[in-house]
C-alpha cells in the first residue's frame, strides 16, 4: 500500500515545507490544483495569477525553464491532481515542471473527445494517468467509463473517497468500499486510489480489497508532526 502526502496550498512556499516535512519518508507527493472554477477552491498557481494563464506564474515559468525544479525533485516523485477546467491547456506545463504522474476528471471537459485528448497528451508527455470520479459521477457514468479507463496511457482510478472535490477534512465516502468488487473486476488492469476523508479510521483491510494507494492530506499535516503522522499510516497498512 502506497501512501502519498495530499498537498492542497495557496503558494509555491506553502508546497515545499509540506513536502519538507515528509520528504524523508515518502517517494511520492499528490498535489492539488484547483482554478475557482472547476472547483471552488482555488490554490497555486492560480491563487497568484489574474488571467487564468499558469505560465504567469513566477515559479511555473522557473519551472518551464529549468531554472529551478519542484521542491526536492531529487528525492521525491511529484502527482499533480488537475481539478481544473480544461486540463488539456496546462498538460504540457505540468510536464515541463516536472510532474510524472498527473490525475485528470472527466467532468472538468466539456466532451469524452477531450478527455481522451487530455489522455493521449499526458502519456505524450510521459506522464502517467489517472482518471478520477467522486461516487455520485461515477454512478451516473458508470456504463460510458470504460473508454476512457482503457485509453492507453491510464494506469488508476482514482476514487474521490469525499463528496465535494477540492476541499480537505470531509468525512469518509464509505459506498466506495462496496463498489470495489466491480471495479476490479470490470477493470482488472488498474490500480486504485483513493482520495479524500481518509484517516486512522478507515478500515485496514482496503489493500484486501484491491486499494493500491491513499491519499492523506488533513490527518497528516493538520495537527501533529506531519512525517509521524505519514509513518503511522505506514505502518498502520504495511
Amino acid at each position: 500500500m502506497n501512501i502519498l502526502p495530499g498537498i492542497l496550498e495557496n503558494s509555491y512556499e506553502a508546497i515545499e515545507g509540506s513536502v519538507a516535512e515528509v520528504v524523508s519518508s515518502t517517494h511520492k507527493v499528490h498535489v492539488d490544483v484547483c482554478d475557482g472554477i472547476y472547483v471552488q477552491a482555488k490554490t497555486w498557481p492560480y491563487s497568484h495569477i489574474k488571467t487564468g494563464r499558469i505560465e504567469e506564474n513566477f515559479h511555473i515559468s522557473k519551472l518551464q525553464t529549468e531554472d529551478m525544479g519542484l521542491p526536492f525533485w531529487e528525492k521525491t516523485e511529484y502527482q499533480f491532481d488537475l481539478m481544473i477546467k480544461d486540463p488539456w491547456r496546462t498538460i504540457p506545463v505540468w510536464a515541463q515542471a516536472g510532474a510524472t504522474s498527473v490525475v485528470i476528471h472527466p467532468t472538468s471537459c466539456e466532451s469524452k473527445e477531450k478527455v481522451l485528448e487530455s489522455i493521449a497528451l499526458a502519456d505524450s508527455l510521459f506522464m502517467e494517468v489517472y482518471i478520477s470520479y467522486t461516487y455520485d459521477e461515477w454512478m451516473l457514468a458508470k456504463d460510458k467509463n470504460s473508454e476512457a479507463l482503457t485509453a492507453y496511457g491510464v494506469v488508476g482510478l482514482q476514487c474521490m473517497t469525499i463528496k465535494t472535490i477540492g476541499v480537505q477534512g470531509q468525512p469518509f465516502d464509505v459506498r466506495w468500499l462496496e463498489e470495489l468488487a466491480f471495479v476490479k473486476e470490470t477493470y482488472p488492469n488498474l490500480l486504485i486510489q483513493f482520495d479524500g476523508g481518509v484517516d486512522e479510521d478507515i478500515p485496514e483491510d482496503v489493500a484486501e480489497k484491491g486499494v493500491t494507494s491513499l491519499v492523506i492530506g488533513s490527518a497528516i499535516f493538520k495537527e501533529g508532526n506531519a512525517n509521524e503522522n505519514l509513518n503511522f499510516f505506514k505502518h498502520m497498512f504495511s
